[in-house]
């Protein structure tokens, strides 16, 4: 009986996505903001202030934002801000709705 030779190509990438999934950036909303990683359209990791959302929708569960495009409006560097989504647990779209309208009245 022959026994087929380890494949260590594939333990490594094996070990690799492993360690890629728990190293990911998540997404977080935070009282003042929310925080997006970066993204496979180049964007990088950016904090969007609340008072930066130009618009904004659901799609089910998930939270689409639009930031202003101004530079003076709070991009960093000469940059404009990009929007992105995040998917938002059902028991905390009402805290997310509510940052969002306290954000929207003081503008």
């Amino acid at each position: 009986m022959r026994h087929r030779s380890f494949d260590s190509p594939l333990l490594f990438l094996a070990v690799f996505y492993a360690v890629m999934y728990f190293v990911q950036r998540r997404a977080a909303v935070y009282e003042n903001g929310v925080q997006l990683p970066a993204d496979t359209s180049g964007a990088r990791s950016r904090f969007i202030r609340w008072s930066q959302v130009e618009r904004f929708h659901w799609d089910g569960d998930v939270l689409t934002i639009v930031p202003t495009s101004s530079v003076i409006g709070g991009a960093d560097l000469g940059r404009p801000l990009l929007g992105g989504s995040i998917r938002i647990p059902a028991e905390k779209r009402a805290q997310v709705e509510n940052l969002l309208a306290r954000a929207a009245s003081a503008s």
